[in-house]
């Protein structure tokens, strides 16, 4: 049904009726005199001239960037403009969090203001509707949401979008929506036809919301642009030459990330350095808050932050891990986890951007027990590497060795994918580090069973064999008597024990030979033939139950 605009109607009744009082000059209905006809002329042009100052629009909100720290970036800038020259109306800033973007969009509208009659900041609020009808950011005149009038904000939205298409055809307009991060908007694709320049920062990768491009922001590059950011931002006479060399090599850690830059930058010269902790801390809170994500999705998120800085094989992640392909989808889309495809092994690797990745430790904060399924998924991996080549088990190193750097302090209770590990590492001739967590595995064993338990004893074994592969045979003997003696005193756990034991006895019998004590060295072989008699009689598939129950 057409809406009745009542003084339309007026004026064209208005306008009828100069005709007919015109045409019916001699009758009592027509105009009497000139001067009658003057006077409701007059009437009809004011009429007329209201009518137009009711329904002329103007936008009344304006954006006007301040002066602010802005350094490098030119072939952003230089891209931006040429795609705008060339006619391309629409660009999309994307990337993650603190990189940028915002600074570059506002920098470009400083440079470029000049051409447009018209530049808008709307800082993008849960959708498009409720971002473009919001009043108070986006005033237009003789434009104003009512609920007698429009009944819903979705037709106030049209009406408004089609006011706004109005006045870009007949001026320069330039729309900047900033942190525009949600995966879908029924509006996009139509607000995104406006005939007038728009410009988007998000942190999604564009490709998500269909046929879009966009261009990608990545940090400071290393040389003059850290050089110039570092300086734009120091506290006057308040960085040495060394604090200098601190600042490039962080930047370097951190790829160039603009916010974490400037936040170490007043950390190292003093500069608002309580302030500048806290706004990290709600930056890194902020990384992740701007999405609604999955627990699946926050369980990716922080194992891949304790995996190595390199990243991770897709497939061998998905194997140990048990993600979910489709949350991986969606932190991708999220650009919280890059997927880099390795042409040389043919095969795609997933990572963390350094920031993100502290962050997420920071924000998730990793530990053996939130982590333990990818712990026992390595474990899957590894539990055979005797039987596999030295190249194909150095794959999988820089993963253990990293989760056990990441995880200094063991918990007794996870022994079993833990100590794998060590003996892992040991295979590797890794003696150094695995020594090293074996002994404070060992501690943690003992504390969380007591010293007269059966995973006691088999720890004791395993930090003997670091010490018998690093040829210290006499602190060997040492922990495999220990060892031992927690097995002779101990009720076994599970059908396992007996296999254990006899491979402690046969330790023991090694020894005594070594030294010449032939008959304990017998005495020992035997004790190790009649457990492992004992072990094939009563072995079941060791630790499953276990294992179900942990996870």
């Amino acid at each position: 049904m057409k809406k009745f605009e009542y003084e339309k109607e007026y004026i064209r009744w208005k306008n009828d009726q100069i005709r007919l009082r015109r045409r019916y000059r001699d009758t009592p209905a027509g105009f009497v005199d000139q001067d009658a006809e003057r006077e409701m002329i007059e009437e009809l042009k004011e009429a007329i001239e209201r009518y137009k100052i009711s329904h002329t629009y103007e936008i009344l909100s304006e954006y006007r960037p301040g002066d602010e720290i802005f350094v490098g970036r030119e072939k952003y800038l230089a891209l931006m403009e040429k795609k705008m020259a060339e006619g391309e109306g629409l660009i999309i800033l994307y990337g993650i969090g603190g990189i940028g973007k915002s600074a570059l969009a506002r920098e470009y509208i400083r440079r470029h203001k000049a051409e447009y009659d018209h530049i808008l900041l709307l800082a993008y609020e849960d959708n498009l509707r409720k971002t473009i009808c919001n009043d108070e950011h986006l005033h237009i005149s003789n434009l104003y949401y009512s609920q007698t009038k429009y009944t819903g904000m979705r037709n106030y939205y049209k009406e408004k979008i089609s006011v706004l298409s109005q006045i870009a055809e007949n001026k320069r307009l330039l729309i900047l929506i900033d942190n525009m991060n949600t995966m879908t908007d029924r509006d996009r694709k139509a607000f995104f036809t406006l005939p007038c320049d728009i410009l988007v920062t998000t942190r999604l990768c564009p490709s998500v919301w269909g046929d879009f491009d966009g261009i990608l922001v990545e940090g400071m590059e290393p040389g003059q642009e850290y050089d110039s950011f570092i300086r734009a931002y120091q506290a006057e006479n308040a960085m040495t030459e060394e604090t200098y060399e601190d600042l490039v090599f962080y930047s370097g850690l951190i790829q160039g990330h603009a916010l974490e830059m400037m936040f170490k930058i007043q950390g190292l010269t003093g500069n608002m350095q309580g302030e500048a902790g806290d706004a990290e801390e709600k930056f890194q809170q902020d990384l992740f808050e701007r999405f609604p994500l999955k627990n699946g999705e926050k369980q990716i998120l922080r194992e891949l932050s304790v995996m190595p800085a390199q990243g991770i094989a897709e497939e061998f992640y998905l194997k140990i891990s048990g993600a979910s392909e489709e949350n991986l989808d969606r932190l991708t889309g999220y650009l919280l986890v890059d997927r880099i495809w390795q042409e040389k092994e043919e095969k795609e690797i997933l990572s963390l951007h350094p920031v993100v990745a502290e962050a997420a430790r920071n924000v998730f904060a990793p530990d053996i027990v939130s982590c333990r399924r990818i712990l026992w998924g390595i474990y899957d991996q590894i539990c055979d590497a005797w039987q596999k080549p030295f190249e194909q088990n150095r794959k999988i190193e820089p993963y253990v060795l990293n989760l056990l750097q990441m995880f200094p302090e063991p918990v007794g209770w996870m022994m079993r994918p833990l100590e794998s590990m060590i003996t892992f590492l040991r295979i590797q001739g890794q003696y150094d580090t695995a020594l090293e967590y074996a002994l404070k595995l060992m501690k943690s064993v003992e504390e969380y069973y007591g010293n007269s338990h059966q995973n006691s004893g088999e720890m004791a074994l395993a930090v003997a064999e670091v010490y018998y592969s690093m040829g210290d045979f006499s602190h060997a003997e040492k922990w495999n008597y220990r060892g031992y003696k927690i097995f002779e005193d101990c009720n076994p756990v599970n059908a396992e024990f007996y296999h254990i034991f006899a491979r402690a006895c046969g330790n023991m019998s090694e020894i005594c030979r070594s030294k010449g004590e032939f008959e304990n060295a017998a005495r020992f072989a035997e004790e190790a033939y009649r457990n492992e008699l004992m072990s094939e009689e009563r072995l079941i598939c060791p630790f499953l139950e276990e294992r179900e129950r942990i996870l």
